[in-house]
């Protein structure tokens, strides 16, 4: 059985792992990549009138920046955060080979 995990979220985690594989840093275009998606997603679904769009985005905006802040929470940027999760990486692959 499939978990019933938030599309927002799942949407987040696919662009964080997109990123830090393409080695992009820039929290707010990833920001913006992640509230678009997912707002074609709820148009797409029906879910939002037109009059609250704007406003959706706006929450879906600062709801995504918290999800930043609390996965690389500990790090002073996203760019400290993919520098530290790539030298992870790297350390656990060197240990599998």
């Amino acid at each position: 059985m499939e978990s019933q995990q938030d599309p927002l979220f799942k949407i987040f985690r696919r662009h964080l792992n997109e990123a830090l594989l393409l080695e992009q840093t820039s929290e707010e275009d990833l920001t913006q990549q992640i509230v678009s998606e997912y707002m074609e997603l709820l148009n797409a679904r029906g879910f939002v009138p037109s009059r609250l769009c704007k406003y959706l985005e706006q929450d879906v905006k600062e709801e995504v920046k918290n999800m930043f802040r609390k996965t690389t929470y500990g790090h002073f940027s996203f760019a400290e955060y993919h520098k530290s999760s790539s030298q992870l990486a790297q350390r656990l692959k060197s240990r599998n080979n």
